[in-house]
């Protein structure tokens, strides 16, 4: 939903107006390294109208370790996802840039005009 308000001239009081603003279909799939590759290339691209590689994002919950706490990372292309296992996906999603190397650099200590 989306949320403008106008204002009143009478009164002064914003008013609320909802409008519909689109919908997103979304599905979160628990995938292993032994079923990954199988659902997402036969069960869900094949089987699915209108999804394309291009269209999916994949997408990596990684649960706290000695090494890191919890993150999530959602920038993996397609070859990384499918032929990287769950340690080497945890891995890339911990570099600095992200697994690409393109993602923009976030640090409290960092501020933008210093980039």
């Amino acid at each position: 939903m989306k949320v403008s308000t106008t204002l009143n001239p009478e009164t002064g009081d914003h008013i609320p107006k909802k409008e519909y603003d689109g919908e997103v279909e979304e599905y979160y799939i628990e995938l292993t390294d032994k079923t990954r590759k199988q659902l997402i290339e036969e069960d869900i691209i094949n089987k699915s109208n209108g999804s394309t590689i291009d269209s999916i994002r994949f997408y990596g919950h990684f649960p706290n370790s000695p090494k890191c706490p919890s993150f999530h990372c959602d920038l993996y292309s397609y070859d990384q996802f499918i032929n990287s296992s769950i340690d080497k996906l945890e891995r890339l999603g911990r570099k600095e840039k992200g697994p690409q190397g393109n993602a923009p650099y976030q640090s409290k200590d960092k501020k933008a005009y210093m980039e």
